[in-house]
């Protein structure tokens, strides 16, 4: 199928990408949800009722490493599994993103089991959350795995944790403060802490040892959170990475906490639809929120009341910005 997706043609080309595996499909429908967020109002009902895949936020500041651990990862794995890589991009905004870590992983393209995607991460500075957690629900319908490199630190390092099965924030050896990582609040998130670019023994030491003293400042009591150590460049460390990621799936399955994610994402999006659609009415001075179809799409998580009150601080902050 060739030409501009519509309305009409969406649940068809869906299916190609889907039930086929077909990659142009793929990548159209992936374009017309970040550029047309209602889009995928369509096939809501089987993103999150056909959610299988494993998602892994790789998150931190940049220069830490986050592209290359990923490429490292793609060479180690043994492809027993289909994977799909997405990576945002602060710099492609303008027009199709366009990221150095895509053109590092371009010898993987081969690969029919691969499928890498960059997607700006932010339009005009709004956030794109609601967007990426779309795709990667629908790249979660055809892979197994998924892995979404987050940019930069900050809120966009939180904001992983939103549509992520598994947390790694990744940091090199000198990573700054000890207390303005522990307020970042992602460390405390975090469900693998990597120490990346250990070449340098004396000061991996130093950095690891630090990073020890603060391995159970954590909000999941019921997982012993690893610290691992690794050296993309060369692959050191990257099957015990693997391995750790396998382990904390593992874990999920077996703590029951993967239903606790799932309805936390649904959640969140929600939240995130019914919040734009707020701004909108108020921008165009209508009530008109629809929020049944939102219901029976993810189910009576809140009620419009609940999601009404949690809002209203939003509302008042973004009119006072506009």
């Amino acid at each position: 199928m060739s030409g501009r997706v519509t309305e009409s043609n969406l649940l068809n080309l869906y299916e190609q990408a889907v039930a086929n595996g077909d990659k142009r499909a793929l990548a159209q429908i992936i374009t017309l949800f970040l550029n047309d967020f209602k889009a995928s109002f369509k096939v809501l009902p089987d993103l999150f009722a056909h959610d299988n895949a494993h998602v892994v936020g790789i998150a931190g500041p940049p220069g830490a490493g986050k592209s290359t651990i990923i490429g490292s990862i793609l060479e180690k794995m043994t492809w027993t599994k289909k994977v799909a890589v997405l990576a945002e991009d602060p710099s492609g905004c303008s027009g199709g993103a366009f990221l150095g870590d895509r053109i590092r992983m371009e010898r993987e393209k081969a690969n029919d089991n691969l499928y890498i995607r960059s997607v700006c991460s932010s339009d005009a500075g709004k956030s794109n959350k609601a967007e990426i957690m779309i795709v990667v629900k629908l790249l979660s319908q055809i892979f197994d795995l998924v892995l979404v490199e987050a940019v930069g630190g900050g809120q966009s390092s939180l904001d992983t944790l939103q549509y992520s099965d598994t947390t790694i924030l990744v940091l090199s050896q000198n990573y700054g403060d000890d207390i303005q990582l522990m307020k970042s609040g992602i460390f405390e998130e975090a469900d693998l802490i990597v120490l990346n670019k250990t070449d340098n023994s004396e000061e991996a030491s130093t950095a690891l040892n630090r990073l020890l003293l603060y391995k159970d400042y954590k909000k999941d009591p019921g997982w012993q959170r690893p610290v691992c150590t690794v050296s993309a460049a060369t692959l050191k460390g990257i099957s015990e990475l693997i391995d750790s990621v396998n382990r904390h799936q593992k874990y999920l399955v077996d703590s029951d906490r993967y239903s606790f994610l799932r309805d936390r994402q649904k959640g969140v999006l929600l939240k995130e639809i019914v919040f734009r659609k707020i701004i909108e009415a108020l921008e165009e001075k209508s009530l008109n929120f629809w929020i049944k179809d939102f219901e029976t799409v993810i189910g009576k998580h809140l009620t419009l009341k609940d999601l009404l009150k949690q809002e209203v601080y939003k509302i008042t902050e973004y009119l006072k910005e506009s």
